[in-house]
């Protein structure tokens, strides 16, 4: 089963989720992105999220990542693989920390961290040149 939904998952290029009202399904459902091998468009807003997985990491193809207006309180260290990101939404969550090797993803042009419990940002983000 799992290499039949590696199968599946390895075609997905784009997953675009909102849920205005009772986000529950997609709250319980979200534990695995790793089948998703080809996924270079990630957007899960307005979900009730209150994490994300940990294997976001694997998806090393990502460069539009988008989970603004959740409830996410941490961002995962694994981000960090993601080396071909340029455009992140986390706005709008309960983030209180980034991975300190957030500069390890140097392609990223946009971050969007407002509305979040941040209190401070990681030194590497100073070796971010593209970031606006």
């Amino acid at each position: 089963m799992a290499t039949r939904d590696k199968a599946i998952g390895g075609n997905v290029e784009a997953i675009d989720l909102k849920i205005e009202v009772g986000g529950g399904i997609v709250k319980e459902s979200i534990y695995s992105l790793a089948i998703f091998t080809n996924l270079t468009d990630l957007r899960v807003r307005k979900c009730s999220l209150e994490y994300i997985p940990e294997d976001i990491g694997d998806l090393t193809g990502l460069t539009y990542l988008d989970f603004a207006k959740n409830d996410i309180r941490w961002f995962p260290p694994s981000v960090t693989n993601l080396v071909n990101l340029k455009n992140v939404d986390i706005r709008n969550n309960l983030i209180f920390e980034l991975p300190p090797m957030i500069g390890n993803c140097g392609q990223l042009q946009e971050l969007r961290l407002d509305h979040n419990k941040l209190y401070d940002l990681p030194q590497s983000m100073a070796e971010m040149p593209l970031l606006k």
